[in-house]
């Protein structure tokens, strides 16, 4: 008989979420039942907070009869499953795992001691990063696991030619502020004005944040022809839209920051990425191999962009390494890496 697992996580069926939480919980739920190995289960927590009794109901049932529960709470569900699932746990009917999504659990517990000892209840902690499991080793945190980020795409087979002027830039992430989407505009608006001529071009996908849209479409209003917002790409076709692009613009100072989806994207699109340098970024890009990260400033954004422009040379070496990076996020090599951590707990 297959043994069951339950997920917990913002799996927000038929709704058209596109931020990080609820992508990485779709796939890793989707490539684990695909695999037929175990009988798999998802308590959906889209909107818990409306089916609060539900939601109580059935951990508790699955702490009591399954094998394992499988937790992937963003910020605010974490306070609540971290306490309430080794309470239903007592008797240790099931093996708890904690799925980090993202990169805010470390400055978490330095504020907020106290979960540390609950955390360590659980059989498994699976972080996305060298960088994170180090900080939380620190912190006490006991057994902790890395499987990276991953997503089931459709590496490019035959990379097109390294396009010229004009040379296309994109963004690809939730349109927020904290994503970097008004630097990476200034960013390419300087360029222009340096030049006096449209050398450069800024394509703006995602799905914008519902706080940010009013201020966001002030400024889309009032931006150069050469920025376009471009709407919301499944991740299913990412590589489709990204493959001709020059670059990626990813100037991200969002504090959760950690293993980016949309630098995988990028990877399997053999697009280089110009990112912020983030707690967790060089765990992902190598400077001078698949991009390049720079100080949170828009004139060292600024000052990467013209280089890029300026070797294409190295691009194209660039574009050739990012699909050979891209081959380390796939779910065929990561989730028989998640299947270990189950069968050893």
């Amino acid at each position: 008989m297959k043994k069951k697992i339950t997920f917990i996580g913002h799996y927000a069926e038929n709704k058209r979420l596109y931020d990080g939480q609820t992508v990485k919980t779709k796939i890793l739920f989707d490539e684990i039942k695909d695999t037929d190995i175990y009988d798999v289960e998802m308590i959906d927590t889209h909107n818990w907070k409306n089916n609060i009794y539900s939601l109580v109901k059935r951990c508790k049932n699955a702490c009591k009869n399954d094998d394992y529960v499988m937790m992937m709470p963003d910020s605010n569900g974490f306070r609540v499953l971290v306490r309430m699932l080794p309470y239903f746990n007592k008797k240790k009917n099931c093996k708890l795992i904690y799925v980090v999504v993202g990169g805010w659990l470390s400055s978490f517990l330095k504020k907020h001691p106290k979960y540390v000892s609950l955390l360590n209840e659980f059989d498994a902690i699976i972080v996305e990063t060298e960088s994170l499991k180090a900080e939380l080793k620190e912190q006490k945190i006991q057994n902790l696991y890395i499987v990276p980020n991953f997503k089931r795409l459709d590496i490019v087979k035959t990379l097109a030619p390294v396009a010229k002027y004009p040379y296309r830039f994109c963004t690809f992430s939730r349109v927020m502020k904290e994503k970097g989407i008004e630097d990476a505009i200034e960013c390419i608006k300087k360029i222009n004005e340096k030049y006096d001529n449209d050398i450069v071009t800024l394509d703006i996908y995602g799905q914008i944040e519902a706080n940010y849209k009013d201020e966001f479409e002030k400024i889309i209003k009032n931006v150069p022809r050469y920025i376009r917002y471009k709407g919301i790409v499944d991740f299913e076709n990412s590589v489709e839209t990204l493959k001709d692009y020059y670059a990626m613009l990813f100037p991200t100072t969002y504090y959760a920051e950690c293993l980016a989806g949309t630098v995988i994207d990028a990877f399997a699109s053999g697009l280089p990425v110009i990112a912020y340098d983030w707690p967790s970024g060089h765990d992902l890009i190598t400077n001078g191999v698949e991009g390049w990260l720079c100080k949170s400033e828009v004139n060292e954004l600024t000052k990467a962009v013209e280089y890029a422009i300026n070797d294409q040379d190295m691009m194209l070496e660039m574009r050739i390494n990012c699909v050979k990076k891209a081959k380390e996020y796939t779910p065929d090599v990561n989730i028989q890496k998640i299947i270990k951590i189950l069968m050893e707990i």
